[in-house]
């Protein structure tokens, strides 16, 4: 799946993997030694985040169920918790770095094949 930026009209990624089931959720970039620049992880149903266990740090994205930004948080380091942020329905995590400049709060995005 790709991603885009609908309020700034860019694509962001072309490599957005889902994680919808409750195993896949569960599990999220736990295992992975790094992710590339243009790969995230759509983590559905969650407010929150951990990165217990994790090898690397990451960036979030918190997004209301119409794909609206609620929050980013950026450079999350290995064995932190985010606490659950009001009004968000799913998160996309990517590499450290990566949010800078291409999410505000508020922008509109869009997932597509």
């Amino acid at each position: 799946m790709n991603l885009k930026n609908e309020t700034k009209k860019i694509q962001i990624l072309s490599k957005l993997e889902e994680a919808s089931s409750f195993w896949s959720r569960n599990k999220g970039l736990l295992g992975r030694s790094a992710l590339a620049p243009d790969e995230a992880l759509w983590i559905r149903r969650c407010n929150s985040i951990h990165t217990i266990g994790m090898k690397f740090s990451i960036d979030c994205v918190f997004l209301d169920s119409k794909m609206r930004v609620k929050k980013v948080v950026s450079g999350i380091k290995p064995f932190r918790l985010i606490w659950p942020v009001w009004g968000a329905w799913s998160v996309i995590e990517m590499t450290a770095g990566f949010a800078q400049n291409k999410f505000e709060v508020g922008d509109q995005l869009h997932v597509g094949h």
